[in-house]
């Protein structure tokens, strides 16, 4: 049984990653990973 993957915009996958991390990590966490990935996110939708 394989799943194959598709694809998503950079935006999308930073908001569903910092979803998943929303229960684990402090909101200062949460505020660091979202700073620095809208840098990565600008970067790899030019």
């Amino acid at each position: 049984m394989s799943q194959e993957l598709r694809p998503i915009s950079p935006e999308r996958a930073k908001e569903m990653y910092l979803n998943a991390r929303k229960r684990e990590v402090s909101q200062s966490t949460l505020d660091g990973y979202h700073y620095r990935l809208k840098h990565f996110i600008r970067c790899a939708t030019r």
